[in-house]
Formats: C-alpha cells, sequence, structure tokens
C-alpha cells in the first residue's frame, strides 16, 4: 500500500495521522466565508496602505504581496488535494460497505420470496385439491 493512503480502520477521525488532521484543518478553514472574507479585508488594507499612505513597504506591483500569495496558493493547494483524496477514499469505503449490504438484503429479499412462493404454490396444491374434493 502506498504512503498516505488509507486503511480500512482508518475511516474514523480519531486513526487520521496528524498531517491528515492538519489538511483537513486547512481545508475546512480556507473553504469558509470566514476565511474569504478576512483575506479580501486584508488585501484590501494591503493595496490601500501601499497606494495611499507614506509607509509603503510594497509599492504598487506589490510583488511581495504576489510572493505572499503563491507562497499560500503552493502549500495550501496540496494540502486540499491530501483532504480531497481522504474523504474520497472514505466515500469509497462507504460506498463499498453500502453496496455490501444491498446485496446481503438482495438475497435476503430473494430467499423470502422464493419462501413466500412455496407456501403460495402448497396453499394452492391445497385449495386445488379441496377444490376437487368438492367438485366429486
Amino acid at each position: 500500500m502506498a504512503k498516505g493512503q488509507l486503511t480500512r480502520g482508518q475511516l474514523t477521525r480519531g486513526q487520521l495521522t496528524r498531517g491528515q488532521r492538519w489538511a483537513d484543518a486547512l481545508t475546512a478553514g480556507m473553504g469558509s466565508w470566514r476565511f474569504l472574507i478576512c483575506q479580501t479585508v486584508l488585501l484590501l488594507c494591503w493595496a490601500g496602505v501601499n497606494l495611499w499612505t507614506t509607509w509603503r513597504w510594497d509599492p504598487y506591483p506589490f510583488v511581495f504581496l504576489n510572493l505572499l500569495l503563491s507562497v499560500q496558493a503552493a502549500y495550501s493547494a496540496p494540502a486540499i488535494l491530501m483532504s480531497s483524496n481522504r474523504r474520497e477514499a472514505q466515500d469509497r469505503a462507504r460506498s463499498v460497505k453500502i453496496w455490501r449490504l444491498e446485496q446481503e438484503d438482495h438475497l435476503q429479499l430473494q430467499n423470502l420470496l422464493l419462501h413466500i412462493d412455496r407456501h403460495f404454490h402448497s396453499l394452492n396444491c391445497r385449495v386445488d385439491s379441496l377444490e376437487h374434493k368438492m367438485n366429486k
């Protein structure tokens, strides 16, 4: 099994590695409205301070801001993908479990239908026998 892949028993949160928990936390944080609003406010403040004040640490093309956003993207994208892949593995394992349960239910239903069919056939034979006796 490749490193980082989930085993069958690792589907619960308590059995995740530290890296998997961090990836989930990062994904949850970066996928929220709170993060988007905070980052938008931060970017607007950064641009405002560097455009309209005398204290400019990153003048107009905002090279340092671009560097910071690139580093953020470089580290967040793989973590988001790791979290997504793990959730996909969880969904796949859950689907396999559901499929197996459905197969068992299908077999039980078939057995039940066969049992009912046998009883129905037995009842038909008895009714035919009774009708035959009544017609004599």
